[in-house]
């Protein structure tokens, strides 16, 4: 269907080609004029029904990466703003700003975290196991719904969107998505070390991943 404006463009051309299109004495077109006339109108016509469709695809093709992305931020968002009401006492916030898990006492509170410990403020239901298993799980349904997004919708995105895909996707972050379901669990049951964890996230970690999600969500609203 692509091509049809094209092919009328060239009958047009043609025909006015071969003919006169104008009758000087009558002041009015001639019959191959009518014919150019019928051909161009055609041409007009689905140029343009076939530019509103292609509109009306790509507004739904961006209400489904908007829907899917936003989707995947807030299941990776979720183990990060739990973390943050935890560390705050266990209290319920509705609205979590970047500003509050950028806040200097939450970020360090947070690269203290140990993966292996359970939240001590707040309880989940149902139980999600350590702070490892609740970050992996997640993450690994939000990037694996990102990797869905570049997959199935890659050729509609912007560029600066795709780069914002993929600096949360490169994110170090992402290396949990290899950790099996209750790995941090059986991990911590196995342990007979006292505090369980010795080393813990590396400088930096919670706040460039936390900045990378940030980005993209700026991005994704633009």
């Amino acid at each position: 269907m692509e091509y049809f404006p094209i092919i009328f463009a060239l009958m047009a051309a043609l025909i006015a080609l071969v003919g006169n299109t104008w009758d000087e004495n009558a002041h009015k077109p001639t019959k191959t004029g009518w014919v150019t006339l019928v051909v161009i109108v055609a041409s007009t016509t689905f140029s343009l029904f076939d530019l509103h469709t292609k509109r009306a695809d790509k507004n739904k093709i961006n209400a489904i990466v908007v829907y899917e992305v936003n989707g995947a931020l807030n299941a990776l968002f979720d183990p990060i703003e739990t973390l943050y009401m935890d560390i705050q006492g266990g209290n319920y916030k509705e609205d979590i700003s970047a500003k509050d898990l950028l806040e200097p006492y939450s970020l360090s509170q947070m690269q203290r975290t140990c993966f292996l410990e359970h939240p001590k403020n707040i309880t989940t239901l149902p139980d999600r196991g350590p702070w490892g298993d609740i970050f992996s799980s997640n993450i690994t349904y939000g990037m694996s719904r990102l990797d869905a997004v570049l997959r199935i919708y890659g050729n509609y995105l912007s560029a600066d969107l795709i780069e914002a895909v993929h600096g949360v996707r490169d994110n170090n972050f992402s290396g949990y998505m290899r950790f099996s379901d209750g790995h941090f669990l059986r991990t911590a049951e196995e342990s007979t070390r006292d505090p369980k964890c010795f080393v813990l996230h590396s400088d930096g970690a919670f706040e460039s991943y936390i900045k990378d999600l940030l980005a993209l969500r700026r991005q994704l609203e633009k």
